[in-house]
Order: C-alpha cells, then structure tokens, then sequence
C-alpha cells in the first residue's frame, strides 16, 4: 500500500527539483563561457604569437579558465591566498600566469571582460609587472582586454583600473605599442625607457607609475567620501 507524500517530503522533493534546475542552468551558462574563452584565447594567441614564446602560447591553449559560481569562486580565492583589496572593490578574477587555470566568478556582470584580462595576464611576461609597477601593468592588461573584448564596458557597471588603463593608453601615444608591447609580452622595456627619458626625463617610467598609484589612491579617497 502506498501512503501519500507527507507536507515535508514534498517540499523536500520540490526543493531537489528546483536545485538540479539551477544546477543545470549554471552547468549550461558554463559551457557557453568555456566555448567563449576558447575562441578568445586562440585569437590572443594567434595577434600575440610574434611577441610571446611559443612555450607559454601553447600552454595558455592548453590551459581552460575555470568559471565557478560565487561560493566555489570565493573557496578557491580563499585557498589559493587571494586576498580582497582594501578599497572596497571585489576580487572576481586571478590566475597565476600559466601555472594553473585562472579563475572567474560567473557571478561577475562583466565575465567576458574578465576572463579575457587573466587569460592577458597569462600572456604576459612575469617581468611585465615589476616593470611597469601593479597599477600600470594593470591597467595595460585591461586595455589590452577591452582592446579584444571589442567594445567599451557597460558605463553603469564599476570600472576597472580606469586610471592605470589611462596612463597606458598615454604611453602607447608617446612611445608606440611596439615599446609597449614589448615590455608587457617579452618584459623588455629598453624602447619604453629610452623612449619616456627621451620625451620627459630620466627615471620618467618610475614617476609615470607613482602617478598612477597616486590617482588611484586618490580616486579611492573620494569614493569613500561619497559613500
């Protein structure tokens, strides 16, 4: 004899119904962002392959980006001992060059923009950031994403690095992307310097990047005032 579901059982399998729905719905979402990588990082590759050893290219198609919900993404940012930046802004993307997938949150309303800027940082030399310094190799990372994103973000989601992303813009105009192409992918930054003590002075490089950490802070400084 069979008894009808009592009240708790079938709320119990409701809830299972509605769980293996979304399940599937991200399982799905996660597939379309993988495919969408993929062509992302074959183009990268192929534009960057004169700048890049073929070694690291290779890895890089190798290597899938790892598109997580929040809660998987927050445990992984946690364990790999990503730490949230002090301002106020959310990690929701990192990599580790190519010695492991890069992560993003699916969560993230720019995801696109952000996989694309860590499979950048994968392409770029290790070098790159001690050169250029974190808020300008930032920024020259995230314009290079857009660059291939092939549009400018949705101007009412938050910006990323917008005045890093500026002073490379400013480099490229005085010096040229050869110079900076060169210093981002091979960490050679013989041309840029030469270049900015020709056009501004010596040790302009070192003063372009306190610049840029200095309106950075800034730009943090007035945001909490507005908050």
């Amino acid at each position: 004899m069979k008894r009808p579901l009592e009240k708790s059982d079938r709320n119990k399998a409701a809830q299972a119904e509605i769980d293996a729905a979304v399940k599937d719905m991200e399982t799905q979402v996660q597939q379309r962002l993988r495919e969408t990588d993929h062509a992302h990082a074959d183009r990268l590759c192929e534009r960057y392959r004169n700048l890049v050893p073929a070694e690291r290219v290779q890895r890089i198609r190798d290597l899938p980006t790892s598109f997580q919900g929040h809660e998987d993404f927050e445990r992984s940012r946690k364990e790999s001992g990503v730490q949230e930046p002090d301002d106020g802004t959310k990690v929701v993307g990192f990599s580790r060059y190519t010695l492991e997938p890069a992560h993003v949150d699916m969560a993230d309303p720019q995801v696109e923009k952000t996989a694309i800027h860590e499979r950048m940082h994968q392409l770029s030399d290790p070098r790159a950031e001690g050169i250029l310094g974190e808020k300008l190799y930032e920024g020259a990372t995230e314009d290079l994403a857009i660059k291939e994103l092939g549009r400018e973000p949705n101007p009412e989601l938050p910006r990323s690095y917008p005045q890093g992303r500026a002073a490379a813009q400013e480099l490229r105009k005085m010096c040229g992307d050869n110079a900076v192409d060169r210093t981002y992918f091979q960490g050679d930054s013989g041309d840029l310097r030469a270049c900015l003590d020709r056009r501004l002075g010596k040790g302009s490089l070192k003063e372009l990047e306190n610049k840029a950490n200095a309106e950075c802070s800034q730009e943090r400084l007035e945001r909490d005032d507005r908050d």
